[in-house]
């Protein structure tokens, strides 16, 4: 952030210390030093204030702050996303395993001993297993996981940044 190092500027440029300063904001010292050291962020009011003392408009104060914490957010809702999009494969190929194999498992048992129309119920069930692919190829084209070592790179990423 660059806003603390901006008011410790001006504060100086306008040979103030931080308890004249403190005094004109009506808080105290420490607070002044905790917005120099970036500790803290000061309110909207503060920002304002601030502006009225060193003369200059609050965009020059807080633009490029805004703009890096647009980029932390931004980042935060890809994160976000991505680990719910990872969370969607991980539900659909449990979906896949599990309909393919009892689907796989119980087609010939069923045929054997209930007739061929009957039958058709596993095989509804294997072909369930086997649609649930699309989208898992749809999220594996969106993050262009093509090696095996792509994907587990992709999936230990959530646990990386926890």
């Amino acid at each position: 952030m660059q806003l603390g190092e901006k008011i410790k500027t001006y504060r100086i440029q306008y040979q103030l210390s931080q308890e004249d300063l403190a005094e004109l904001l009506d808080t105290s010292r420490q607070t002044i030093s905790s917005w120099e050291n970036d500790k803290t962020y000061p309110g909207m009011l503060a920002v304002v204030s601030l502006s009225e003392i060193f003369q200059i408009p609050v965009e020059t104060l807080i633009k490029e702050d805004v703009v890096e914490m647009k980029e932390i957010l931004d980042n935060k809702a890809e994160r976000i996303q991505r680990n719910k999009d990872r969370d969607m494969m991980n539900r659909m190929a449990a979906l896949r395993t599990g309909t393919v194999f009892i689907g796989g498992v119980s087609a010939y048992p069923v045929y054997r001993y209930h007739g061929w129309l009957y039958a058709l119920i596993p095989i509804l069930i294997l072909a369930m297993g086997m649609l649930t692919t699309i989208p898992i190829e749809h999220y594996l084209r969106k993050y262009n996981l093509k090696k095996y070592q792509d994907i587990v790179t992709f999936f230990d990423e959530k646990y990386d940044r926890l």
